[in-house]
């Protein structure tokens, strides 16, 4: 998934997303986006998620 897919699912600009994940470390392939079953691996593990929990992101 791109970081302009994800930006139109989720309703944050592209280069946020890109700027945010890049805290993380690679993440993600420049030209080929984002594998989606691998960050959300990656996200359960760093947040100690093993089910899901709903959750809500603000930002200005």
């Amino acid at each position: 998934m791109s970081s302009k897919e994800l930006s139109e699912a989720i309703k944050v600009d592209s280069a946020t997303i890109r700027r945010d994940f890049s805290y993380f470390g690679a993440l993600g392939k420049k030209g080929y986006g984002y594998n989606v079953e691998y960050l959300l691996g990656f996200f359960r593990k760093t947040l100690d998620q093993d089910e899901n929990t709903p959750v809500a992101l603000l930002g200005r």
